[in-house]
């Protein structure tokens, strides 16, 4: 495949997701499926509020780029429209810190801004930790390093309330792997989304507050994070935070496959970090079929993105929690030798092209998403 065919997944993306962002919600889809070229989402999930955030900063971010494609021509529209019709309705600091990580990289609203970093450091000084998730926390400081680098008073603070926060309260004595949650109930669980969030934002402080701690943190939780990677480059969904252990490989998911272990994986392999670019190629490997079940991920062109490979019997989430609880307990792995039946999840989300596009937004050629 050549480097233009790499890149062309970002405009795939860009022409996805114009297709199914519906002006008059000011909204992405929650969900979204292929039927003919055509693609039936639902937009009334509360997710959805969300998902738009995260999309309409990938958009942001891909046109700062350069990527040039009529969606991201309005990407400045875009964010703006998004900050006035939910910007008002928030109801989680984590949605919080993602509004303000996306208009701080506008660099728009700064009004806003310092309302959303007040509201963020009293939350963090509230000590509201067992309120607040890992993911929750990083986005939040996320965005308020993002808005100190832009000058908005306050954001320093607010940032460093959240980081000592996070050091104090979430990260586990046992492993280099955050804690999802205080909370006796999540204590031994973290999934591969909040590790992906909380080594980014341990990147985006360390690289702000020259705070050589967290740095080191993050080299350290890289590297156990890197030896967490399957044969076929596949990242596992729940991690067993004592022993940084898999206790639950699936579901896997192609958004960590393409873009969010890219959030940490490219910053690290470009500051030299060993392993990193290796562990970038091997993500691709299982997009393009060396999976369990055989199949493409990335389909027709680019048009489509599968969600995941995921476990048949398909548990209620609280269920599937409470058995990794107990294979915690027992020290029992689900180590990624062990197979189970499985099936493709053929739907798509709409923020999982939006962190492909925040991703991936310098340009740089991807490795190839189909087979040769």
């Amino acid at each position: 495949m050549s480097h233009g065919d790499r890149t062309d997944l970002r405009e795939r993306a860009a022409d996805f997701l114009a297709a199914v962002y519906r002006d008059d919600l000011v909204r992405f889809p929650f969900s979204t499926l292929y039927e003919g070229g055509a693609y039936p989402s639902r937009y009334d999930h509360p997710l959805a509020v969300r998902y738009t955030l995260i999309t309409a900063l990938g958009v942001h971010r891909a046109a700062a780029g350069g990527l040039a494609h009529p969606l991201t021509e309005r990407a400045p529209e875009l964010v703006q429209r998004v900050a006035d019709v939910h910007g008002p309705q928030l109801r989680s600091e984590a949605d919080a810190g993602l509004l303000l990580l996306a208009l701080a990289e506008a660099g728009v609203r700064p009004t806003e801004q310092a309302e959303l970093v007040a509201r963020i450091r009293r939350a963090a000084e509230a000590g509201r930790a067992r309120g607040l998730t890992m993911q929750d926390l990083s986005w939040m400081l996320w965005g308020a390093v993002e808005a100190a680098r832009g000058g908005v008073p306050g954001a320093g603070d607010a940032a460093a309330a959240v980081q000592r926060l996070v050091a104090a309260g979430f990260t586990s004595r046992h492993s280099a792997l955050p804690l999802h949650s205080p909370a006796r109930a999540r204590r031994r669980l973290v999934s591969f989304g909040s590790l992906t969030y909380f080594l980014r934002c341990q990147l985006e402080w360390a690289r702000w507050a020259g705070d050589e701690q967290a740095a080191g943190r993050f080299g350290t939780a890289l590297a156990t994070t890197l030896g967490l990677q399957g044969r076929a480059g596949e990242w596992p969904w729940l991690l067993d935070t004592r022993t940084a252990a898999v206790l639950d490989a699936y579901p896997v998911f192609s958004v960590h496959q393409l873009s969010m272990a890219m959030l940490f994986l490219r910053p690290a392999a470009a500051e030299g970090h060993p392993g990193a670019e290796e562990a970038v190629e091997r993500s691709f490997r299982w997009v393009r079929g060396e999976n369990d079940l055989r199949v493409p991920i990335v389909v027709d062109g680019g048009r489509f993105i599968y969600r995941s490979i995921e476990e048949t019997d398909r548990w209620a989430r609280a269920q599937r929690y409470a058995r990794t609880t107990r294979r915690a307990l027992l020290r029992r792995s689900d180590a990624w030798g062990t197979r189970r039946r499985v099936r493709l999840n053929p739907e798509s989300r709409s923020y999982e092209w939006g962190w492909l596009l925040y991703a991936w937004a310098d340009g740089a050629a991807m490795p190839p998403v189909a087979g040769s």
